[in-house]
């Protein structure tokens, strides 16, 4: 059954909650997940805003439920992390789900999905951005928690004791990201399988021809 056919007041419910609190960069700052990905999309995300669909809205709602009753278990629960870039005026920051009491401490980031049997393995951009989460935080030990409605899996990340050729990495993304806004036009772009299904497809398109 496609979501449209939900009664109007879920679906209501479903949007109320997938924009509540919605985090809005400042200017100079960039999201980590969005360096982690294609940062044209990036670009075009940061000057074009672009409304939900009910499918995605549906994702964070689902998403947000498990951050609710999951992550007010722990005492350190959504903190953002924040690197002040050394090439350019700007800050990189993300938000992790929560780091446990466990001796040691283990940060760990919540992820949702239809269906974990089909998860073999956490994303690797997932990986990336776990291990900067705990790197920032000076935590040893991560983990990647995946859940849907009936199932869990838990994947450890390797954290190692320098991380700093990985923030460099990202910073170099940060970097290009950057130089095309001051100069006015979109990075270039990080072509993936995902590419079929970005919401500005259009456009990225439309500025390669």
């Amino acid at each position: 059954m496609p979501l449209s056919d939900l009664p109007i007041e879920m679906q209501q419910h479903i949007w109320a909650v997938a924009t509540h609190g919605k985090h809005v960069p400042s200017p100079n700052t960039y999201n980590l997940t969005d360096l982690l990905h294609c940062i044209r999309k990036a670009g075009f995300k940061r000057k074009l805003c672009k409304p939900l669909s009910l499918e995605s809205a549906y994702n964070i709602f689902r998403g947000k439920i498990y951050d609710t009753k999951c992550s007010s278990c722990f005492t350190d629960n959504q903190k953002r992390v924040t690197y002040r870039c050394e090439r350019i005026p700007h800050s990189i920051t993300g938000l992790y789900d929560f780091i446990t009491s466990d001796n040691p401490p283990v940060l760990t980031d919540l992820k949702t999905t239809k269906n974990v049997y089909f998860t073999n393995e956490a994303i690797f951009e997932y990986q990336k951005q776990v291990r900067l989460y705990a790197w920032n935080a000076s935590v040893a030990h991560a983990q990647i928690i995946y859940m849907d409605f009936g199932d869990a899996e838990i994947f450890p990340v390797k954290i190692y004791s320098d991380e700093k050729p990985l923030m460099r990495e990202i910073e170099q993304q940060a970097v290009a990201l950057y130089i095309a806004e001051k100069n006015g036009y979109p990075p270039c772009p990080q072509y993936s399988g995902l590419c079929s299904k970005c919401e500005y497809k259009i456009e990225c398109e439309a500025y390669s021809q």
